[in-house]
């Protein structure tokens, strides 16, 4: 088990950080970069552990090393192959933030206005909802990991105010909200196993969902034993994780 556990999560990961350690020392002045928070720039001075990005004319701003993602000639990754609904979250979250499309690029145009129209999105979510939707969802996720039955809509309804809440750029997590969302997504699938205990059902769509979004398999699993304490279904919140990545 811990073998495939290293050859599966830690050694793809190992990979992956040197691959990026690699990246960001190699970075020289007039190259186009991505930073993880999203911006967009053109190396123009480099320091030991600083990098100063010129966005646009006359303007430049310092960030971390560290924070250089890529080259803007570089195809972006995330999210090719994680949870379907998961991956999906982080895609349009990553379209809009790159602007990478003709709505992103209109909605950053108009950022009072689509932040407005998030926070609709939200507030109707909340009243058809009967207030479920709002705020982190630690109620409501206790309650269906506990094994109680909830409503089928609380998904698409969480989804709904999650997405709309990160698009509008107001400053939160997305850590919280996705084991809810997942939650959700979870009592969906617990007709479909009507011999299973709800409770573990609700946990491997929080564990599918949740690693879809972040694309972090072990962490996800620790975050949700840690939460719960049921051991007993580790193996599958591996396995479901494995397959979420």
């Amino acid at each position: 088990m811990m073998g495939v556990m290293y050859m599966v999560l830690i050694r793809p990961q190992q990979k992956k950080q040197r691959d990026q350690a690699s990246f960001t020392s190699g970075i020289e002045v007039g190259d186009k970069v991505v930073t993880s928070s999203g911006l967009y720039g053109t190396v123009n001075h480099i320091d030991d552990e600083t990098v100063h990005l010129e966005v646009d004319r006359d303007i430049v701003v310092r960030v971390a090393r560290a924070a250089v993602l890529r080259s803007q000639d570089a195809p972006a990754t995330p999210a090719k192959s994680g949870g379907l609904l998961g991956g999906l979250f982080s895609r349009i979250v990553l379209a809009a933030s790159e602007r990478a499309s003709p709505w992103a690029r209109r909605a950053a145009s108009r950022p009072v206005l689509f932040a407005a129209g998030c926070g609709l999105a939200v507030a109707i979510a909340g009243i058809a909802s009967g207030g479920a939707t709002w705020g982190t969802g630690y109620d409501i996720t206790k309650f269906l990991v506990e094994g109680h039955r909830g409503e089928l809509w609380l998904f698409p309804a969480k989804f709904t105010a999650a997405l709309a809440s990160t698009l509008s750029g107001a400053p939160g997590g997305i850590f919280a909200p996705s084991l809810a969302v997942g939650a959700g997504f979870g009592n969906l699938l617990t007709p479909i196993f009507p011999g299973s205990p709800a409770g573990a059902v609700v946990m491997m769509g929080m564990v599918a969902y949740f690693v879809g979004v972040v694309r972090a398999p072990l962490t996800a699993v620790i975050i949700l034993i840690e939460a719960t304490a049921a051991r007993g279904v580790i193996l599958p919140l591996f396995a479901t994780a494995l397959i979420a990545d």
